[in-house]
């Protein structure tokens, strides 16, 4: 087995939300004390070989409140969801062996022949996601949750219906611009762009996996510009240095979507990154030898997991009004 430093920073990016390339600034003195840390710890970079993780909370990179009044929208545009991208993998580049989460991004796409089309297979998918992995009696997953199935229009059904409901009027909402945009029309729809929260990963130097937010938290429901919400599609499952890892964003983990979308093989390391979500050790999803690693907005939500059992950081230092917490693993 080998030692593995862990950092989990807690920006409070609930209410914190400032210029993107401030926040890169923050994160690159983040990543360097948490570089700085291995290297104190023994824990030298090796090409390929997982030495550190660095993981940061949800919505890292969101429209910066100053713009907001302009704007109307917690979702950046597409062209600064690349430049973050850009930044991000030099960050990536400066820190070999370190498996970097940079917590999540909320952008927009707007709606065009290409991205409609694409939306509806996500919305679809949404619905009905599959057969449960492993089962042989070919049972259904359930739908995606969204909590805009709580809304009056929906207040007569199951939570599992509603969000059905929800999607199939986003669908419709969506075929409509379609058309409109088939025959050179504007769009001609109440909600005019997609919005969508992945988290980009980055290991050893290079981007090698996202993961696209499925359950919508109604996160953006005070925003004046209405955006459809894009459920993210595939499992956020992927190999790091031969370990198995898996990823959610918020609240995924509390509906279990990674241990929804796993069939009997439980992690080496199940990674959560978080505005508020408890931790639910019920949805956990490790093998007896894993953790589990939530960096959080809120503190209190901020550990690391060895099976069920929490484990108490040995150092911890700040970085912009975040804590940033060490640990160290065996795997």
């Amino acid at each position: 087995m080998a030692k593995i430093l862990v950092a989990l920073w807690s920006r409070p990016t609930k209410t914190k939300h400032d210029l993107n390339a401030s926040v890169l600034g923050h994160l690159t003195r983040a990543v360097s004390k948490t570089k700085v840390m291995a290297s104190t710890r023994g824990l030298a970079p090796a090409t390929g070989k997982l030495r550190s993780v660095f993981i940061a909370p949800e919505f890292l990179f969101a429209r910066p409140s100053a713009h907001r009044r302009v704007h109307d929208t917690t979702a950046v545009s597409k062209g600064m969801r690349d430049w973050i991208i850009d930044e991000l993998a030099g960050i990536a580049r400066g820190a070999p062996s370190m498996l970097l989460v940079p917590g999540t991004i909320v952008f927009k796409d707007a709606l065009t022949t290409e991205t409609v089309p694409k939306a509806i297979g996500r919305l679809q998918h949404a619905i009905a996601p599959g057969l449960v992995p492993g089962t042989k009696s070919g049972m259904q997953m359930k739908p995606y949750p969204t909590m805009e199935a709580q809304g009056a229009k929906y207040a007569s059904m199951t939570a599992s219906d509603g969000s059905v409901a929800v999607y199939r009027d986003q669908i419709a909402e969506l075929t409509r611009a379609e058309k409109n945009l088939v025959l050179r029309m504007p769009p001609m729809v109440e909600r005019s762009f997609l919005i969508k929260n992945r988290t980009y990963v980055f290991f050893d130097g290079r981007k090698m996996f996202s993961y696209g937010k499925k359950s919508n938290a109604d996160d953006y429901l005070g925003d004046p510009a209405k955006g459809i919400f894009v459920p993210g599609k595939k499992a956020g499952v992927t190999t790091v240095d031969g370990l198995q890892v898996g990823f959610e964003i918020c609240a995924d983990h509390s509906v279990g979507m990674l241990k929804a979308h796993l069939a009997g093989v439980p992690l080496d390391l199940q990674i959560i990154c978080s505005a508020e979500v408890p931790n639910d050790t019920a949805m956990f999803r490790t093998k007896r030898t894993g953790y589990t690693l939530h960096a959080s907005s809120d503190p209190t939500h901020n550990k690391v997991f060895k099976q069920r059992d929490v484990m108490k950081p040995f150092d911890s230092d700040t970085v912009d009004e975040g804590p940033l917490d060490f640990y160290e693993i065996e795997l």
